[in-house]
């Protein structure tokens, strides 16, 4: 479940500091580990609304996000959309 990792889990699976996960994470990949969970929520965040049966709230809670409007406030960021005008465009369709 997304809403169980944490940049401090993930550190810790790899036996280093948050402060060198961070720095290491960020060389290799590109991006801070956080933007990358973000993008990764908002992907599932995106199936997820695909479903017109999932509530905002839940969409947001099970992909990690705090708060409805955190989850909104990225998900606008990141796509460019509200979560409910995602839905209303894509609602039902099975690849983005």
């Amino acid at each position: 479940d997304m809403e169980n990792v944490t940049v401090e889990k993930l550190a810790n699976l790899g036996y280093m500091s948050k402060t060198t996960f961070n720095r290491r994470f960020k060389s290799e990949i590109g991006i801070t580990p956080i933007e990358y969970l973000i993008e990764v929520r908002i992907k599932m965040a995106k199936l997820m609304l695909k479903r017109k049966d999932n509530k905002l709230t839940d969409v947001a809670l099970r992909c990690g996000f705090g708060s409805s409007a955190y989850f909104s406030s990225c998900f606008l960021k990141y796509v460019g959309l509200t979560p409910s005008e995602y839905r209303e465009k894509y609602a039902g369709r099975h690849a983005d």
